[in-house]
């Protein structure tokens, strides 16, 4: 371990170049206990307070809106199941909950991303507690959804929520909650058709969702 005369000997050397540089300007330097001062032009220190280093942040995952599909591959843990042109798809898990998660490109560029939870129920109401928990488990990270609703389209079973679950395979019943970041629009949704069940989590690019627009307007104009 360097004695402490060492680093006395490193500091006067500091302060001599950097006086030689500019007797007049302010320097920072550092003292022997690796704090930096803020050394004034009479030669007086004070201590420099240091920015805190900001968290990394994703949009979905640990990927950003806008990657290309290899630099999306190299963030990705989880079994890749499928890839194509415009997507590609793993499976894993996520809040305890097995899913299939997938990265929507368009024109090369990282638009959207979703969870597609796969768990079946015999117990269709049960669909409904796994969307209660997971949405629960969003607020913690994201807070309270700016939309938070389950709207009917056919009120047959309303009155009867033993039977919601099913109501929801029917197409009668869908779940709905949004929150809105920065650059990301989230949705949790709970819905179903022909005794089917689906329940996904989707984000979507705020600031490039026009390209997938122009892509869905594209595809349909194609088709004629």
């Amino acid at each position: 371990m360097r004695s402490k005369i060492f680093y006395r000997l490193v500091l006067i050397i500091l302060l001599s170049v950097s006086s030689s540089i500019s007797v007049f300007a302010d320097q920072i330097t550092i003292t022997e206990d690796s704090k930096k001062i803020f050394l004034k032009d009479d030669r007086t220190g004070e201590d420099v307070k240091e920015e805190p280093k900001k968290e990394r942040l994703y949009d979905f995952r640990k990927t950003t809106w806008g990657m290309n599909k290899i630099q999306v591959k190299k963030t990705e843990k989880s079994k890749i199941l499928m890839e194509d042109k415009d997507m590609l798809v793993y499976g894993g898990n996520v809040s305890g909950l097995d899913c299939i998660i997938i990265y929507t490109f368009i024109e090369g560029k990282l638009v959207r991303g979703s969870y597609t939870f796969t768990k079946t129920h015999t117990n269709k109401n049960d669909y409904i507690s796994d969307y209660n928990d997971l949405k629960e488990t969003l607020i913690k990270k994201y807070g309270k959804p700016i939309k938070d609703t389950h709207i009917w389209k056919n009120d047959l079973f309303r009155n009867d929520y033993q039977q919601w679950g099913f109501a929801i395979s029917l197409g009668h019943l869908v779940y709905k909650a949004t929150w809105e970041k920065s650059n990301t629009n989230i949705l949790l949704i709970l819905c179903g058709d022909n005794y089917e069940i689906t329940h996904t989590l989707f984000y979507y690019s705020k600031e490039l969702e026009n390209l997938e627009e122009k892509a869905k307007e594209k595809k349909t104009l194609d088709e004629f």
